[in-house]
């Protein structure tokens, strides 16, 4: 703990940087796990104070040298009970085997790549249990290339679209980062009309890049289909910002939205995307409902 910061000042590469702010998030963890938040809210007063970061810790917990005796222990235990069974030995360090996957059945970079081989020789049914193995082996790991990921692949070779679509929704929920599960799930949940199951996909995007038109749009139409108009509203109003490849459909969407409750504001979106597509039927008739709308009233 008392070297961390030369952590940060000795990274040589990005990766050097991200692991340096893994070690610190361990570190977190651990203080709040060990002393509880209030504690931890003393040390940040510490440092906000300027106090030296490993004087500020030996005030707030206890001196240093027992405090990273701890820590070393906590760290090991938490490594320990990451992938329990699982063999991580990198295949170039093993010795050279006629069928490595026999003689190292627990290691998950061989079976890794032998699920990716077989989805690079569409041999999808033999890939589909090979990543269920690789799931056996660890269902945890969100990595590059993890079972659930190859899972999805496999279904997706053979266009079973809801197989695929569970597959990914457990990658989903096992990352804060799975941008790809994320985005082919909104196309699968829009394809089958699943607004509920669209609405999560888009919204764990939007936490992930919330620049993607393609989840904006997602949620608004969720929201249309599903009666949430403010979601919906909101959901294209942003989109509208991004500016999307449709804005003619979208300002029509927004018409049709806004129709009810605010008649006049539904006629300047319609009229956009009007100047957008000046051939849209269906804006046509909107404007024209909402014209006679305004007559009566």
């Amino acid at each position: 703990i008392s070297a961390l910061s030369g952590a940060f000042r000795g990274a040589e590469k990005p990766e050097d940087l991200l692991f340096a702010y893994f070690q610190s998030a361990m570190v977190v963890d651990y203080l709040v796990a060990s002393f509880g938040e209030d504690s931890f809210c003393g040390l940040l007063r510490r440092l906000g104070k300027g106090e030296p970061v490993n004087d500020a810790l030996a005030a707030s917990y206890e001196p240093i040298p027992s405090l990273e005796a701890k820590f070393a222990a906590y760290a090991k235990h938490q490594a320990e009970r990451y992938g329990p069974g699982v063999d991580w030995t990198p295949p170039d360090e093993m010795p050279t085997t006629k069928d490595p996957l026999e003689t190292h059945p627990s290691n998950y970079w061989i079976r890794q790549a032998h699920t990716l081989a077989l989805l690079g020789s569409s041999r999808w049914d033999e890939a589909i249990a090979s990543a269920r193995v690789q799931i056996e082996l660890f269902p945890d790991y969100a990595g590059d290339d993890n079972g659930w990921a190859l899972l999805a692949r496999g279904y997706r070779g053979l266009g079973q679209d809801r197989q695929e679509a569970d597959a990914l929704r457990e990658w989903m929920r096992r990352s804060a980062a799975a941008s790809p599960a994320c985005l082919r799930l909104v196309e699968l949940d829009r394809k089958s009309a699943d607004w509920e199951k669209l609405k999560e996909a888009a919204r764990h995007q939007l936490a992930i890049n919330p620049f993607v038109k393609s989840a904006h749009y997602a949620l608004g139409c969720a929201g249309q289909a599903t009666g949430d108009a403010a979601l919906a509203i909101d959901s294209f109003e942003k989109l509208l910002i991004l500016k999307p490849e449709n804005p003619a459909e979208v300002h029509f969407r927004l018409g049709q939205l806004l129709a009810q409750n605010d008649p006049e504001k539904a006629r300047r979106q319609v009229i956009e995307a009007l100047l957008e597509a000046p051939r849209y039927g269906e804006a046509h008739e909107l404007l024209a409902q909402l014209h006679s709308k305004a007559q009566k009233s």
